[in-house]
């Protein structure tokens, strides 16, 4: 590798790591990691004309991302955690496939080197985008994109034989998104149980505090 080949995906790797713990915890802070890695991508690409597409939508999703917790702290609460609704889903894939093909078909490569694995590569880079979004708004299943993702890159850097390095960060990628899906998960959870107990029995019946229970009338 070069003098800058090295150390971009390994800052890259470092920042996204750190990233995938602060976010397993809704750390407000954790929006300044990915935005931080994306502009060192876009400061290192354009000088030398490898800015890509994907590079772009990311740092756009993760200034959104920051915007919109920034909203939640202002107002002193936590990010609340759901599941995906079903139109949801249909608007997640449907960005994911604009996001593909703009990856895919609105650069420069050359249609002769366009082949399954650069389109591989053009699904896999538009995930990231997509995940940071579902973040935005607290959809548990966005960390689902980041395993698929983390899996991938072990898959492609063995049939790639790139260094160990990438395989061992893609399996502790993977492992801490799992950790991230099953933190807010457990948060969500708690968050409507909590929710049930407060919500009273009967309607027009207040609920006795602590119990769900309708409340006795005198």
């Amino acid at each position: 590798m070069d003098g800058v080949s090295w150390w971009v995906p390994a800052l890259n790797m470092a920042l996204t790591i750190a990233g995938i713990v602060l976010f397993s915890y809704r750390v407000f802070w954790a929006w300044l990691l990915p935005v931080a890695s994306t502009a060192v991508l876009m400061a290192t690409g354009i000088p030398n004309g490898r800015l890509n597409t994907s590079t772009i939508f990311v740092m756009a999703a993760a200034l959104y991302g920051l915007w919109k917790w920034t909203q939640y702290r202002r107002v002193g609460v936590h990010v609340p955690l759901r599941a995906a609704h079903g139109r949801e889903w249909g608007i997640g894939a449907g960005l994911l496939l604009l996001l593909y093909l703009l990856n895919a078909f609105a650069g420069v490569t050359p249609l002769a080197e366009i082949g399954p694995l650069y389109l591989f590569n053009a699904l896999l880079a538009a995930l990231p985008a997509v995940m940071y979004l579902g973040f935005a708004h607290g959809v548990i299943q966005s960390w689902w994109l980041g395993v698929s993702l983390s899996l991938s890159t072990m898959f492609l850097s063995t049939l790639q034989n790139a260094p160990v390095w990438f395989t061992v960060y893609g399996a502790v990628a993977a492992a801490l998104q799992v950790f991230g899906y099953l933190t807010w998960q457990r948060a969500m959870r708690r968050r409507v149980r909590s929710k049930h107990r407060l919500e009273p029995a009967h309607p027009g019946r207040p609920a006795t505090p602590g119990t769900g229970a309708p409340g006795r009338t005198a």
